[in-house]
């Protein structure tokens, strides 16, 4: 079935069809968002609060590009809208990251038996938070172009600017992260200080990571994420494996109740 399809189903009021449009968005916005704030609750509810502006402006949908694109293009709105996260409140820097991660590092590798599934939320939590070095402008564009791995025409028009502009902009955006990321992450550069493993007890200790109150990752994903930093080959790819994890399946159903006791004009 079609986007125009899709839309103008769930357009008059099709539960199917509008659960079909949630479903195909659900996990690209979280994504987006989860990127864009770090943390995953601000995440979910900033995803959620797009889908809720997707499914009431349906009308607006002329299917003049994919239903992806158009959606992208309402959830930067929001994004770039939304208040400032804790994280981006700190006003981290590329430097200050840089020395917080020395800081953060034992002389060897953690010997805890769970060392490896805190080595792998480490390694998602402080790929994210060199995001948030960025500003928000800078931070989209390379999430656009190299976590989504949206080709630039597409990106540059949920940007808003041509095509030109923006793959200006992803390839100044690319030279800071990858100048950061080479720099200090040994996941990438073997010859760099920072592994994730001589991290894990320093955070520990230090109050900065909960084994039993994990953000990132779920014990059952440790095999998952053990293949994942074997694939790692490139800057792109450790932002792409950071962003991978699924949206909550529980976000259609959270707005579909919103929309049954809000009903907005779904209709033209």
């Amino acid at each position: 079935m079609s986007d125009a399809d899709l839309v103008e189903r769930a357009r008059r009021g099709d539960r199917e069809a509008v659960g079909g449009v949630l479903e195909s968005l659900r996990t690209p916005l979280h994504r987006l968002a989860t990127s864009m704030f770090w943390d995953r609750d601000d995440a979910e509810d900033a995803t959620q609060e797009a889908l809720i502006a997707v499914m009431t402006n349906l009308a607006g949908f002329r299917g003049e590009s994919t239903l992806s694109t158009w959606a992208y293009r309402i959830a930067v709105r929001l994004y770039l809208r939304r208040r400032q996260s804790q994280t981006e409140r700190s006003g981290v820097t590329f430097d200050s990251f840089a020395a917080d991660l020395l800081d953060g590092l034992s002389a060897s590798d953690s010997t805890r038996p769970d060392a490896e599934l805190l080595a792998e939320e480490l390694r998602i939590g402080c790929t994210l938070a060199v995001l948030q070095c960025l500003d928000r402008d800078e931070r989209l564009v390379f999430i656009l172009g190299d976590v989504l791995a949206i080709p630039g025409e597409e990106a540059a028009q949920i940007v808003g600017v041509t095509h030109d502009v923006y793959r200006k902009r992803l390839s100044r955006v690319r030279g800071r992260i990858r100048e950061f990321v080479r720099g200090h992450c040994g996941i990438v550069n073997s010859s760099a200080a920072c592994r994730c493993r001589r991290r894990v007890d320093v955070a520990v200790v230090g109050g900065r990571m909960q084994p039993d109150r994990l953000r990132f990752v779920e014990r059952a994903m440790v095999e998952d994420a053990k293949l994942q930093i074997q694939e790692l080959h490139d800057v792109a790819a450790l932002f792409r494996s950071a962003g991978a994890f699924d949206s909550p399946a529980d976000l259609t159903t959270q707005v579909l109740r919103v929309l049954d006791t809000n009903p907005g004009p779904l209709l033209d």
